[in-house]
């Protein structure tokens, strides 16, 4: 890609673009933060075309923003509609053209799901079966229909376009599929 965003505690996000005849990334400022955000962001996620991002901070809030041609660089972070602090960290996934993120939290806040609506992400959907699992990573398919997390189990949930929810998971048995040589 051409666009590279980069964080750390305690420190803004510091966005990047690719120069052809470096061949480096060049460094072009940072993404502008709310001043109530608490500027410790771990979760990034970044639709295919670069154009959408999407971020947690240690707060456990989640914000996005996008790409601003007359700035050459992201505009300002904005929350999601979603106003609890979910202790999120790095457990964020997205689909491929940012329509739907997914999140979760170990705190007991629960795991669930997101979807665009035009000019911001919609209200937390939490998803009920997963209550009470500790979530601790989830992954979305590229076309946003299937939501892989890790808990005490992997698992698996799918999209139902028709009742624009996902379903309930099954295990995926990934561990008993992993084979080592040795």
């Amino acid at each position: 890609g051409s666009r590279l965003i980069v964080t750390g505690y305690g420190t803004k996000p510091y966005s990047f673009t690719w120069n052809k005849t470096s061949n480096n990334y060049d460094f072009i400022g940072n993404v502008e933060t709310p001043p109530t955000s608490y500027n410790n962001f771990f979760g990034i996620r970044m639709d295919v075309s670069g154009y959408k991002l999407v971020l947690t901070d240690q707060g456990g809030y989640v914000y996005y923003t996008t790409w601003d041609v007359s700035l050459n660089n992201y505009g300002l972070l904005i929350k999601t509609l979603d106003n609890v602090q979910r202790q999120t960290n790095q457990n964020l996934g997205m689909s491929a053209d940012g329509s739907i993120i997914s999140y979760g939290a170990y705190n007991g806040s629960g795991f669930g799901y997101a979807v665009w609506n035009g000019t911001n992400y919609s209200d937390f959907v939490r998803i009920i079966s997963l209550d009470g699992l500790s979530n601790t990573g989830s992954c979305l398919s590229p076309d946003g229909n299937n939501l892989f997390f890790n808990g005490q189990m992997q698992s698996k949930l799918c999209f139902d376009a028709m009742m624009y929810k996902f379903s309930d998971y099954y295990d995926t048995n990934l561990q008993s599929r992993v084979s080592w040589d040795t």
